[in-house]
């Protein structure tokens, strides 16, 4: 027996009205959602790639410091800057890595004249291929 005689019980639950609804938006979203997670990974591949390049380049720049500035490769006479290649990590295809050494002036401007200062650049470059 009710407890308040004329109030109906409502059941619990959901109708399934309120089912279909809740199924279409959530399906909805998952679609939406579910076209960026191809071009999320191929940018997180990227931006690994890229870390893995730039730790590349900061070992050489760390390696030619650590040598001292009287071991740091000659440069010919009248010219500027010389440069040296190194192999870079096995984990980007085909990469190939340059490092630059400019004489520079007091202004950080190349000269052909040994003042002291060089500037030393690193870069390096890899096959994307088809995942970039």
């Amino acid at each position: 027996m009710p407890r308040f005689p004329g109030l109906q019980v409502r059941r619990r639950g959901f109708t399934l009205t309120e089912a279909i609804v809740a199924l279409t938006l959530m399906t909805v979203g998952v679609l939406v959602f579910g076209t960026f997670f191809p071009a999320v990974s191929r940018a997180i591949g990227r931006a690994q790639r890229k870390d893995i390049a730039t730790d590349a380049c900061l070992q050489q720049i760390e390696y030619w410091r650590s040598a001292g500035y009287g071991s740091l490769p000659a440069i010919t006479s009248g010219s500027t800057s010389t440069g040296r290649s190194f192999a870079g990590p096995r984990s980007l295809v085909k990469s190939n890595g340059t490092v630059v050494f400019t004489y520079i002036d007091g202004n950080f401007q190349p000269t052909a004249t040994n003042t002291g200062r060089m500037r030393v650049d690193v870069s390096l470059s890899w096959d994307a291929g088809s995942t970039d």
